[in-house]
């Protein structure tokens, strides 16, 4: 449940009386966004074992003493706390309590989650349990000792890939850097002295690792580091050492673990997988010595695509060497299962999946280099390289809207973006889909930054997600336009008018909804306008139907001789 349901469901539980008019006006909803918010909130009660909001005929709520214990309990603690303390959400309490259970002194007891997570230990117990089942879909379990605390059971690998998983989502949360560095029992200068290491490691590897990756690696090296010293070692993987030892990136661990003769071969090369399964933004292809079959299993795949699809990849070059630079790290990921990589599958949908489909159809010779069938998550990082390479470029640049996508998550991602954007803005102009770091350093003009985290920058910022619904799309488009036409003022104005008008000659049920409809209706059409205008401008000469308006042609059927006509008409 996000943080805005959890408010609406908080205000329910404190004054069950309350009616729906009143929670409208509350949280700024109208009466349709209000029942779907409540749909939402019944859909997380029932999955949470929890009986679900009711409806008296008066437009009351009937709340359950399970959730008016739940809710009163917490309030009333948090009520005694310190007002500097913060107070998270359920999904973020959860989350940071999986945190603690990665560091042993903040997992010993319900004592120590509960002053933590600020809650009570009811309230704990209930999460623990959430927790267990998250843990079980991993294989693990979560096991309880008066010596030891609370501990994740399991085989050392799995319990690995799961903090990775978790460390990956914390950008999900509402949850700041110390708060995840307390409840992992980490300080500033162990992530420090960790990121020196990597830029080591990058500057020996030739290479550079996406954000995502640079902002996430050091705590997962960290907490390695740490169960590796609490005697949790990894078991030895069945792999080809020899192979691994071969490599750059076994080399580049002696940069990591310099300080640690001791350390176990296995878990030197667990850390040679992890590094050459970490995604890059560009890396030194021609010294790698095993790429040659990549590339021509990508050239194949391209070839594939071309003739089963009738599209002609224009820029061949660049779309293999995008994909060489993803499938590179794919290679490891796959093989040996070391990371979940499922959060685009559902995006996937729509205007995507002919495209995915076709991709998809185009495998075959990757299939055979990968010795298995690549995964539907990672085909669908592939989708959005096709995708983007298929979208056509801009190239009037004079009197258009400037703008960039500034993303953490990799090549692939931000091809995913600039694709969808392009779709949605023909009249902007996009300039680049670029990472963060080379943001800080971005030289040419821009008017607009997209993208799907807060970012410093003296220009407009829109925050948008990275796949959106037809609806999502709908609503920032809407936004967009309003800014760029600056007409938002005039068109509520307008609007206005039209809701005094409309008003005195009829009876509205309600106003928040015609409203709506209005904004909806006006926006649509200054778009339209505005794209109509785009395409004048890209063509720089005007038609003579550009000038020539639908009431002065007269449209005459039949007329078979031209001359015979035009001679009539003199005559006349």
């Amino acid at each position: 449940m996000n943080g805005d349901n959890q408010q609406i469901l908080r205000e329910i539980v404190l004054n069950p009386t309350i009616h729906g008019k009143e929670l409208e006006s509350i949280f700024g909803l109208s009466r349709r966004q209000l029942g779907y918010r409540i749909q939402k909130i019944n859909l997380w009660l029932e999955q949470e074992g929890y009986p679900k909001l009711e409806r008296t005929s008066q437009g009351n709520f009937i709340v359950s003493s399970e959730i008016m214990t739940l809710f009163k309990r917490d309030v009333s603690e948090q009520q005694m706390l310190n007002g500097n303390d913060v107070i998270f959400s359920i999904e973020t309490r959860r989350y940071y309590l999986m945190l603690m259970l990665f560091s042993k002194e903040n997992a010993m007891s319900l004592n120590h989650f509960s002053i933590d997570l600020q809650v009570s230990k009811n309230t704990v117990i209930h999460d623990i349990n959430h927790v267990k089942e998250q843990l079980e879909d991993h294989g693990l379990s979560l096991k309880y000792s008066r010596k030891h605390g609370y501990e994740i059971v399991g085989d050392e690998f799995e319990v690995r890939r799961f903090f990775i998983k978790l460390i990956d989502q914390r950008l999900n949360h509402d949850i700041t850097k110390s708060e995840v560095l307390k409840a992992l029992n980490l300080t500033f200068e162990d992530i420090a002295y960790q990121k020196d290491k990597i830029k080591q490691v990058e500057q020996f590897l030739k290479s550079r690792f996406i954000d995502k990756s640079l902002s996430s690696l050091p705590y997962v090296l960290c907490v390695i580091r740490r169960r590796i010293q609490s005697g949790h070692v990894i078991n030895p993987l069945n792999i080809n050492y020899q192979y691994l030892r071969d490599t750059k990136e076994y080399q580049a661990t002696e940069i990591m673990t310099q300080h640690e003769p001791d350390l176990p071969e296995a878990e030197k090369l667990y850390l040679t997988l992890h590094l050459l399964s970490t995604s890059v933004q560009w890396t030194d292809l021609q010294e790698s010595d095993n790429i040659s079959n990549l590339t021509m299993a990508i050239a194949q795949m391209i070839h594939h695509f071309e003739q089963i699809t009738f599209i002609n990849i224009e820029d061949k070059e660049k779309l293999s060497q995008q994909l060489l630079l993803h499938l590179t790290p794919a290679f490891y990921r796959i093989k040996y299962n070391l990371t979940d990589r499922d959060e685009l599958i559902n995006p996937l949908q729509g205007n995507y999946q002919s495209l995915f489909h076709m991709v998809k159809q185009s495998c075959q010779s990757l299939t055979e280099y990968f010795g298995k069938s690549l995964p539907d998550n990672e085909i669908a990082y592939l989708t959005m390289l096709f995708g983007g390479s298929l979208r056509r470029q801009d190239e009037n640049f004079d009197g258009k809207i400037k703008a960039i996508i500034v993303c953490t998550q990799g090549t692939s991602v931000s091809q995913m973006m600039l694709y969808e954007l392009r779709n949605l803005f023909p009249e902007i102009i996009f300039l680049d889909a670029i990472s963060l770091r080379t943001f800080e350093n971005y030289t040419l003009d821009y008017d607009i930054v997209f993208s799907p985290m807060f970012v410093l920058t003296h220009k407009k910022l829109f925050i948008t997600k990275v796949a959106l619904s037809e609806n999502e799309q709908r609503k920032l488009r809407k936004e967009v336009m309003k800014y760029i036409n600056k007409e938002s003022a005039d068109i509520d104005k307008e609007i206005n008018k039209l809701m005094a008008l409309i008003e005195r000659t009829t009876t509205v049920n309600d106003i928040t909804e015609l409203r709506d409809g209005l904004e909806d209706f006006i926006a649509n059409y200054n778009s339209i306008s505005t794209i109509n205008g785009s395409i004048v401008t890209q063509n720089k000469t005007l038609d003579l139907a550009d000038l020539i308006p639908a009431r002065h042609v007269k449209r005459m059927h039949h007329v078979e001789i031209l001359m015979k006509l035009l001679l009539k008409r003199v005559m006349c």
